[in-house]
């Protein structure tokens, strides 16, 4: 009989700066977007779901391709 899966919140801190992949400036952390994600974790013993908040950072560089 298989077992409920148990969920694992995990909330990481916002950092307060950010490097930029596309343009390579540090900058202050501005937040996009932020969303949960579910996905599962590997666990021989009980199945679990981890619940991961995703945060998007927002290039404040005006000459970025990705602003």
């Amino acid at each position: 009989m298989p077992k409920e899966p148990k969920i694992k919140i995990l909330k990481a801190r916002i950092p307060k700066t950010c490097v930029c992949p596309n343009c390579g400036v540090k900058q202050l952390f501005k937040s996009g977007d932020v969303y949960w994600k579910i996905v599962k974790d590997i666990n021989l013993d009980e199945p679990v779901l981890l619940k991961v908040q995703i945060v998007r950072a927002k290039c404040l560089n005006p000459n970025c391709d990705s602003s």
